[in-house]
């Protein structure tokens, strides 16, 4: 009767390879593969996820006679929304105006969505994380809207934009407060090795693996 080996781990189907000597591998992350052998047998990284302490950032858009805003997560960096407040200062012009809050991922795809219908000629609309609304409250002029807790990754980003254009000089001005972090804090090892491969996805940098090797002889 043959049982399963339960630390086995199956070899990728990709990887990248490192040549034999002594290596520093600084990492950061999970599901990172790594053979110290040319391929005979896989192993995981331990999990090591730890980004630090983060800085406060306010991120302003005020840009006249646009009522179409896009704040972008600028490369090796992660924001963590807590709090948006953006006013939508309108012309006297008549007109069923609503504006749409959207996060996008790095290829524009909507991940979230909110719609608030406006009131009032002006309002001022916030957008808290975990705050005590349960989806969207439309009291006139000062709507909330309540945001979902995630970490948006570089190349991710918040759109708020009027959906009917009624007047090309109406305005929307975006104050965005975050906690701003600067990718992970990375774990250093130290490994001797007949041939090191290596198997991670770049694509999940910077909010799930990091990866980087020094050979050291």
């Amino acid at each position: 009767m043959s049982t399963k080996n339960p630390f086995y781990v199956p070899p990728p189907t990709d990887y990248q390879d490192f040549g034999t000597g002594k290596f520093l591998i600084s990492y950061a992350g999970r599901d990172i593969k790594v053979s110290f052998n040319g391929g005979n047998s896989w192993q995981y990284l331990p999990t090591h996820v730890d980004l630090g302490n983060p800085s406060t950032k306010l991120e302003v858009n005020e840009s006249l006679n646009s009522d179409n805003k896009t704040i972008t997560v600028p490369d090796g960096i992660l924001w963590e929304i807590k709090h948006i407040f953006f006013q939508y200062s309108t012309t006297a012009t008549s007109g069923s105006r609503s504006v749409h809050l959207q996060l996008l991922d790095d290829g524009d795809d909507v991940i979230y969505n909110a719609s608030i219908q406006t009131v009032g000629a002006n309002s001022w609309i916030k957008a808290n994380c975990n705050s005590s609304v349960s989806s969207i409250d439309t009291t006139a002029n000062w709507p909330w809207v309540n945001l979902p807790e995630i970490k948006l990754r570089p190349g991710y980003s918040i759109k708020i934009f009027a959906w009917d254009v009624i007047d090309s000089n109406d305005d929307i001005d975006v104050q965005l407060l975050m906690n701003q972090y600067h990718g992970f804090k990375k774990k250093d090892l130290i490994v001797d090795a007949s041939q090191l491969l290596i198997s991670y996805d770049f694509n999940l940098y910077p909010t799930e693996q990091e990866v980087q090797i020094v050979k050291l002889d």
